[in-house]
């Protein structure tokens, strides 16, 4: 059964509202059941939006920047006349009307059988500081709907339906892939524990016939024509455990490090099935999905994902990881390309980044990689509401730095690249050693978690992140050396009065 999540769609089939809209858009999505829909279309440096909800009182849509502030058009209409206000504030509860400028323009407005549509027209970067720039990545689309007009042109949040929605203001067009070819990777029947977190593998076998795929999808395509060599990835989810599901990652199992018996592949808990026989699987990304990624991601037309045939992987380990959603915690995440010791441009950037949204993005035009290119990669995590400390690792407890890119042409000797404080760096500040011996790592774990926590305390553990060595591991996870981070001049931010998608170098800003 495929995911079932709200989806952004083409087109507005199943959409509620008896109110049809001003214009045709290129998306579409339910944001409340029978009660909410959203329609948006963007245009070079404008974005247009049509609200409707199942209300004939006042309605807002704005964008949020995480927890620290949020930009809001709020409109209603009475008497056939549309009133409206530009807001910003904090939260949603707190906002005030913009007086700076007024940049969210009211288009439209009508109200019909207990419902109301409000078009609304902003600039992507509005330049203006009271107002959140709509960049490319996730976006934070928040609402609201009240039973009745204000009274005073006051508005009451607190006797209204408040939500949040985290979508791509630029999906894909999905259509286009209807009638390709697909293959489905199962993990069927298998019963997820009650524990907080489960890490389960399987090994597949690669198709016989060679194939490659051109898009990865969380959606089943419709069976086409056979000779098409093409196919889409789809991660297909039960219904009843669709909130149970964090994240899958196939594996290329290195065919010079391990192979199966096709009689008998092996799957089970991971923690069970993975040491040193299995760490040629677990070294090379293939697809991956997680959660919040209900959106089909093209390969560009020059590449694509070769699977099957002659190609030398044979077979894959699908790694799925179930969890208690209550654990999740939001951040913020961002990568760059560094080239002589200069930020060149962002590969991504999420300043509301969820970890149940976890979708791929594809960037809007190709980036070129030059031997000597370093990638520097930024985490920033809220744990605000934990009592005692946050560990690295998998476990939705704990907390872990993982970005992803697909490129290509494909290199052999290349697998990955992962960075980690050196353990020479830890046994310094522990003043013990922690290597090779369980319990000494496990005494080390429970200093770090006793640990008392001050104003001093944490300053001194962010110059220790800051600048401690660094060791790296590349290809099949192994070894190559160590570093510390470097400095390096980084990008200005967008000068809106120059150019708006504009980027220069400063080089009296310096990052480390």
């Amino acid at each position: 059964m495929c995911r079932e999540f709200p989806k952004v769609k083409t087109a507005v089939g199943g959409l509620s509202s008896p109110i049809k809209s001003f214009m045709k858009y290129q998306y579409s999505t339910v944001l409340e059941e029978a009660k909410v829909e959203l329609h948006w279309s963007v245009n070079n440096d404008d974005i247009i939006f049509e609200l409707h909800a199942a209300t004939t009182g006042w309605i807002a849509l704005g964008v949020n920047l995480g927890s620290m502030s949020v930009d809001i058009g709020i409109g209603w209409v009475d008497s056939g006349r549309i009133h409206f206000q530009d807001r910003y504030g904090v939260n949603i509860s707190t906002t005030s009307i913009d007086n700076t400028t007024f940049d969210w323009f009211p288009l439209n407005g009508k109200e019909k059988r207990g419902w109301t549509a409000i078009q609304i027209k902003r600039k992507l970067d509005t330049c203006d500081p009271m107002d959140i720039p709509i960049r490319s990545g996730t976006q934070i689309i928040v609402y609201a709907y009240a039973r009745n007009d204000p009274e005073n042109n006051q508005i009451n949040f607190y006797d209204s339906k408040i939500g949040t929605r985290a979508l791509p203001l630029r999906p894909p067009d999905e259509e286009k892939f209807n009638g390709l070819d697909y293959i489905d990777y199962n993990m069927t029947n298998y019963v997820v524990p009650l524990d907080d977190h489960t890490f389960y593998c399987k090994v597949f076998k690669a198709p016989i016939k060679k194939r490659h795929a051109i898009a990865v999808s969380t959606r089943r395509s419709i069976n086409g024509d056979e000779d098409i060599l093409l196919q889409i990835y789809s991660v297909l989810v039960n219904n009843q455990n669709r909130d149970l599901l964090n994240r899958v990652t196939f594996f290329e199992c290195d065919p010079n490090l391990i192979t199966f018996d096709d009689t008998n592949l092996p799957d089970g808990v991971c923690s069970q099935l993975i040491g040193n026989s299995f760490r040629g699987c677990i070294s090379q990304f293939g697809p991956m999905w997680a959660e919040g990624g209900d959106v089909t991601v093209e390969y560009p037309k020059e590449a694509g994902y070769p699977m099957g045939g002659d190609n030398s992987v044979k077979y894959y380990l699908m790694h799925v990881h179930y969890y208690n959603p209550n654990l999740i915690r939001s951040r913020t995440v961002w990568s760059k390309v560094i080239r002589n010791n200069t930020a060149q441009t962002y590969l991504f950037t999420a300043d509301q980044y969820y970890a149940n949204y976890q979708f791929i993005y594809r960037l809007p035009k190709p980036i070129k990689l030059y031997p000597g290119d370093e990638i520097a990669t930024r985490c920033m995590y809220s744990t605000t509401s934990s009592t005692s400390i946050t560990l690295g690792g998998e476990p939705l407890e704990e907390e872990m730095c993982l970005h992803v890119f697909v490129y290509y042409p494909k290199m052999t000797n290349m697998a990955g690249c992962v960075s980690r404080i050196s353990t020479k760096q830890w046994e310094t500040i522990y003043n013990k050693s922690i290597t090779g011996n369980i319990t000494s790592q496990n005494d080390f774990k429970t200093w770090l978690q006793n640990m008392e926590w001050t104003q001093e305390s944490r300053q001194t553990w962010q110059a220790f992140y800051s600048t401690a060595e660094r060791e790296r591991s590349t290809s099949n996870l192994n070894l190559t050396g160590t570093f510390f981070i470097p400095n390096y001049v980084d990008l200005n931010e967008i000068d809106c009065s120059v150019h708006n998608k504009t980027r220069t170098a400063n080089n009296s800003t310096r990052i480390r």
